[in-house]
């Protein structure tokens, strides 16, 4: 479905595929909805994030700059991409063109 091209060791992501839609899931813990910026150019997905906490319970940091891109598949519609964040992951749906198996067009005459 999809190829990750560049990603940090320590970003934790999902994808999955179905009929309908191509889904991404990528752990943001500590990260708001006005820290990420997603965009789509030339056939990829590129998403950047900053994140503004620590993980006290391992008392490692989670600030700095990350970011990840994908190589999107071509059967999507990329004016219906939808993400949300919540609760510090990010759900990435990217719904499916229609596939048309066939169709006859008539001859029109005049």
């Amino acid at each position: 479905m999809y190829s990750s091209l560049f990603f940090s060791n320590d970003v934790d992501y999902d994808t999955w595929t179905n009929e309908e839609n191509h889904e991404l899931r990528i752990d943001m813990p500590g990260v708001q909805k006005e820290d990420v910026e997603t965009y789509v150019k030339d056939g990829y997905l590129e998403i950047k994030w900053d994140r503004h906490s620590a993980d006290k319970s391992t008392r490692k940091s989670l600030y700095g700059k990350k970011s990840i891109t994908f190589k999107l598949p071509s059967d999507i519609k990329i004016d219906e991409i939808k993400c949300k964040l919540n609760n510090g992951v990010l759900d990435v749906n990217i719904p499916k063109k229609i596939k048309v198996e066939s169709k006859r067009i008539p001859i029109l005459t005049g």
